[in-house]
């Protein structure tokens, strides 16, 4: 496999701070191996990932949201082409999964990935953003203070494709591509973020669940003497790990922002393993960058905005 890549500048500024109590800890160990599992008797639109034995001029072919991507192994080379449809709406529960003998490649952005010979192994993972996901509610929280509610925020996925028994990854793409935004104080200090929207639910969406999505629950918990307001939220995405329940919807670990007092500090806690909500769920996607310390503390400005 690839070596582990360093983790990105953001990441520096975090210092350690203690540990605030959690509900969305899950009340079990939670899983320390990657599970792919290759077949799964739940629907393609539950659940797209996995690995697939694609045997040589075969095709897979996955559809889900508005990305249409086809993968063709050759006796030397995988080609990936993919596209995306602009009429997408979203929140639409859509993919389709199929590997055929023969079949067509998606006319638009194509890539080839060459071998000696191909391993016939591919396994479609999926993975949060490579940064970190500045989300706005559509329509902010107010939260008085001395109270906490949990948020269930949506944050959009990438597929990874890795192909051979040990893992190594071709392609790196984001289902749907969120825009770029600046998050900081000012345009000489902050960092290059995504920008979401989310609908910051207080309880969970009944199923079908968007397949090109993951839910987050967050723990918001204002300690000081004042209303917070919540209108964005700066969550680390790449710190956080993907978790699938038997429903088939993705989770990543259940996180806790404290804002401490009526100082500038907030604190942030990573969950270990799925959270509650999740109920039995396995470990599908490890995070890109491995936290130093799920206790992790800053500036409130710098996780609210």
């Amino acid at each position: 496999m690839s070596p582990t890549p360093k983790p990105p500048h953001w990441w520096n500024r975090w210092s350690e701070s203690e540990k605030p109590a959690s509900p969305l800890e899950p009340s079990e160990a939670s899983p320390q191996e990657v599970v792919v599992p290759p077949d799964h008797p739940l629907p393609v639109a539950a659940r797209w990932w996995g690995s697939h034995a694609v045997p040589e001029g075969g095709h897979l072919h996955l559809r889900i949201g508005p990305l249409d991507l086809t993968a063709q192994r050759n006796p030397h080379e995988w080609r990936i082409a993919w596209n995306r449809d602009d009429t997408f709406e979203d929140g639409v529960a859509k993919a389709e999964l199929a590997v055929v003998d023969h079949g067509s490649e998606t006319e638009a952005n194509l890539e080839r990935f060459v071998f000696s010979h191909t391993p016939k192994r591919l396994t479609l993972r999926p993975r949060l953003a490579d940064r970190p996901v500045v989300s706005r509610p559509i329509t902010p929280l107010h939260i008085p203070a001395g109270e906490q509610v949990v948020v269930f925020i949506s944050s959009p996925l990438w597929v990874a494709f890795e192909v051979g028994e040990e893992g190594r990854l071709l392609k790196d793409l984001p289902i749907v591509r969120p825009s770029d935004t600046w998050f900081g104080p000012s345009t000489l200090e902050g960092e290059v973020c995504y920008a979401g929207r989310t609908r910051a639910t207080l309880a969970l969406d009944p199923p079908p669940h968007p397949p090109e999505r993951a839910t987050i629950p967050t723990l918001v918990r204002n300690e000081s003497r004042q209303e917070m307001l919540l209108e964005r939220i700066n969550l680390p995405v790449p710190l956080l790990s993907l978790f699938a329940d038997q429903q088939g919807r993705l989770w990543s670990e259940g996180l806790t922002l404290v804002r401490e007092g009526d100082g500038d500090m907030a604190s942030l806690h990573i969950g270990k393993g799925p959270p509650q909500h999740a109920g039995q769920a396995e470990r599908v996607a490890p995070p890109r960058h491995e936290a130093g310390h799920r206790i992790l503390a800053r500036a409130f400005s710098a996780l609210f905005g």
